[in-house]
């Protein structure tokens, strides 16, 4: 890997070329961009290139751009119960990947060349401290945030704004907007762990009769692990048989889940299949 340490306007820069991505990219640490301590950002996003590239050649995506890297406190925001900090999160204004602040301490996942080689590699989810600065946690948190960074930059390079939607964008619809939002949250978070998940060869354990139990009940339907097993469980089929196509689709027409009724979501499934297939969408 090749690199350069700059100084200017007192910014300091790294540029590199990360082997295999066929990127150069500078790190940049200065307010809005990346932020935290430089040798730790540097791996940190060498990692996330070579992710990235698994990601662009796996789907068939090309992101815009590489978002920065952040370390920050992440407390929990939706109705869980739990009082456990967020890993990770995306945030869509400042095209960033923040991970919690914890993360600093760990080194960077190592990720092998060569995709084939990522399964068993990739695995969120920990019981210890020493599980959870693991490469194959730290990087399964990367790939699902890195997709909510793809998202955001498509949509905005169709002039449709950054994603996840803002709420205001729908102010004056006759539709609820809870309604569209519960859509929103199960393609961005679907979307997302199919991202790591695919990788990897991760099954969905999630089944058409859990549907029922999220109805009707906010702390299930949109909280955590819920709603990123339902999301994942409804984009995989469109995805795997209509690749990118689906995908765009996925981000462009998110499902209004009428009077939060969660049952309709095999139905609603079908039919964007049966849009996209009537649409002579590639498979």
């Amino acid at each position: 890997m090749k690199r350069a340490l700059a100084m200017a306007a007192g910014v300091l820069a790294f540029s590199f070329a990360a082997e295999g991505t066929g990127r150069d990219l500078t790190v940049r640490f200065e307010n809005g961009c990346d932020t935290g301590p430089a040798e730790v950002i540097v791996a940190y996003k060498r990692t996330m290139l070579q992710i990235m590239r698994f990601q662009e050649e796996r789907f068939r995506v090309s992101y815009r751009s590489i978002p920065y890297l952040g370390f920050k406190p992440l407390p929990r925001s939706d109705l869980s119960n739990s009082s456990d900090d967020l890993d990770g999160k995306y945030e869509p204004s400042e095209d960033t990947v923040y991970l919690n602040k914890f993360y600093e301490r760990c080194s960077a996942p190592l990720i092998p060349k060569q995709s084939n080689d990522l399964k068993g590699l990739l695995m969120m989810g920990y019981s210890s401290e020493i599980e959870r600065c693991s490469s194959a946690n730290v990087g399964a948190i990367l790939a699902h945030e890195l997709a909510h960074g793809y998202m955001s930059q498509f949509n905005q390079s169709i002039g449709r704004g950054t994603w996840p939607p803002n709420p205001n964008n729908f102010a004056g619809s006759n539709i609820p907007y809870k309604w569209r939002e519960v859509g929103i949250r199960l393609v961005s978070e679907g979307v997302a762990e199919y991202f790591w998940k695919t990788l990897v060869g991760e099954k969905d354990n999630f089944s058409d009769s859990e549907w029922k139990k999220m109805t009707g009940n906010p702390a299930v339907s949109t909280t955590y692990p819920y709603i990123t097993r339902a999301g994942f469980h409804f984009v995989k089929p469109i995805i795997d048989k209509f690749g990118e196509k689906g995908l765009k689709y996925l981000i462009t027409n998110c499902p209004v889940v009428e009077k939060l009724d969660l049952t309709q979501m095999p139905k609603i499934q079908l039919l964007i299949m049966l849009t996209l297939r009537a649409s002579n969408a590639p498979e």
